[in-house]
């Protein structure tokens, strides 16, 4: 526990069981990768480019018809 003038000011509870949904409906995680592994974080940002791309080729398509 933190302490200040003989107050709490702050309190730290560490545990395994990390409900990292929660944290990532509560908090801006992309600058630490959404706290995943780096390696997992790059097929995500890579399939959110391709499906990026599939989207906006598939609108050319429709402008085609």
């Amino acid at each position: 526990m933190g302490q200040v003038k003989d107050k709490a000011v702050g309190l730290m509870s560490v545990s395994t069981e990390i409900d990292y949904k929660l944290l990532a409906q509560c908090f801006e995680l992309e600058t630490y990768d959404n706290l995943f592994k780096p390696e997992f974080m790059d097929a995500i940002r890579n399939k959110r480019e391709d499906l990026a791309s599939e989207k906006k080729w598939g609108e050319i398509d429709l402008k085609r018809d």
